[in-house]
């Protein structure tokens, strides 16, 4: 099966590997190491007409979709070695404006959250991944880290959700409990967040 990702973020395959399986092909710009299948650039990908696109439903998270399209239950791939998640990783780097959480807000929580990893949006792939991988909690906004931590089997991924629309469709799929969603993310404090962190 050929999956059609080639205009989309990486949180978008994200969502979309859970429909995956061992021999699929992927055309996209954005790669995720371990995953089992073949990735292609989209500039050498074969015919649209051969590609596999979601089902879009509004409302309806976009994992569903691509497991309507292929017929397919989900799974959860391993990407990376099983690790001891212990650590809390303070994660604010997005591109998106409406995503964006007060730069003085992630200090003010790196002050209150001593010793958490803080990963900028510099960081590697690799080595964003390994941060991620051990992680017991996951702070970041709606980008494709929380879906990155959530593939990883992180125990709490505190995503900020500033944009209300977005929120059914592309929370992290395998569990969102953790997640705040408010109508902006100037609505977010840093008590909302610490109240999730201490639970």
């Amino acid at each position: 099966m050929i999956f059609d990702l080639s205009t989309m973020h990486l949180g978008d395959v994200l969502m979309a590997l859970p429909a995956m399986r061992a021999g699929d092909a992927v055309v996209t710009r954005h790669r995720v190491p371990g995953a089992p299948v073949e990735w292609i650039d989209p500039e050498v990908a074969p015919p649209a007409r051969e590609r596999t696109y979601p089902a879009m439903r509004r409302g309806r998270h976009t994992t569903d979709a691509w497991l309507e399209s292929t017929g397919r239950a989900p799974v959860r791939h391993r990407l990376a070695p099983e690790a001891d998640k212990r650590h809390i990783v303070i994660a604010p780097a997005v591109r998106a404006p409406e995503k964006q959480w007060p730069q003085e807000r992630w200090e003010a929580l790196r002050d209150a959250i001593p010793g958490a990893l803080y990963v900028d949006g510099d960081a590697d792939r690799a080595e964003w991944m390994r941060c991620l991988n051990i992680a017991d909690t996951v702070i970041c906004p709606d980008t494709g880290t929380a879906h990155m931590a959530d593939a990883l089997g992180c125990p709490r991924v505190i995503a900020l959700h500033g944009v209300p629309a977005n929120w059914p469709h592309c929370a992290p799929y395998w569990d969102r409990r953790y997640c705040i969603a408010r109508e902006s993310m100037d609505a977010i404090t840093v008590d909302d967040v610490l109240e999730v962190v201490r639970g």
